[in-house]
């Protein structure tokens, strides 16, 4: 019980921590934790999981609050700096002031992210309906969480180089639910079942290749082939 609230302790610490970092980015954070908490206490109705997450939410505001509270007391007592917060979440409000502040990108990549983080809710939304979620699961339920609200956040600004950000809580979903494609093939018997499968994991790893291929395609207009003709005969000037 003393290791699980250590364990507890740290980890508001942590959030906290986030928060006060780099607050657009930790705010998504905390919203994802909230997620991950009110999932993993889902009741049957929902007044019980209201009542269930609440305690959870209360004490991540408290360590909010004391960290708070901490910052102003090192910067006002100990460094004798006054802190201008206006300053530091004018940035933030600038970042998240809307949704779609760019054209969204002419990609299927985030296309592909939406479907993944939607069949792993979906995956683990049934496996907690009808039973209890692993250890693993649990964690997983956090980076799916996580990945959804910095996917929202980082496509707000509608660029493909934002993509790099969210790429790694993507990665661990797909991955997840391809995991769990294997074992389900190893205690399925049915080849055709086995052979479609294939095909559509297949597929999926092909569309890398298929969005090069787009681009080329793209590029590929009739000054350029003729620039490129030039370039060669007079690559020795």
């Amino acid at each position: 019980a003393f290791l699980k609230k250590k364990i507890e302790i740290i980890l508001l610490f942590r959030l906290a921590i986030s928060f006060f970092w780099v607050v657009d980015n930790g705010t998504y954070i905390l919203l994802a934790y909230i997620s991950y908490v009110a999932f993993n206490n889902l009741q049957p109705t929902v007044i019980e999981s209201f009542k269930k997450t609440l305690p959870e939410v209360i004490k991540l505001v408290v360590f909010i609050g004391c960290m708070l509270v901490l910052i102003n007391a090192v910067y006002s007592f100990y460094l004798h700096i006054p802190i201008n917060w206006n300053y530091y979440f004018s940035d933030a409000k600038y970042y998240m002031s809307g949704f779609g502040l760019i054209p969204f990108p002419n990609s299927h990549l985030p296309r592909i992210m939406i479907i993944t983080y939607l069949i792993s809710l979906i995956y683990l939304y049934t496996k907690k309906r009808f039973g209890t979620l692993s250890k693993q699961e649990r964690l997983l339920s956090f980076v799916l969480f996580y990945g959804i609200f910095q996917f929202l956040y980082f496509m707000g600004r509608s660029h493909l180089n934002n993509l790099h950000h969210v790429v790694i809580p993507f990665l661990i979903c797909f991955f997840y639910l391809l995991e769990q494609l294997i074992i389900g093939l190893k205690k399925e018997g049915n080849k055709l079942w086995k052979l479609s499968i294939a095909l559509f994991i297949s597929l999926l790893l092909s569309v890398p290749f298929y969005l090069v291929l787009l681009q080329g395609i793209s590029n590929f207009q009739g000054n350029n082939f003729i620039q490129f003709i030039q370039t060669i005969k007079n690559r020795n000037r």
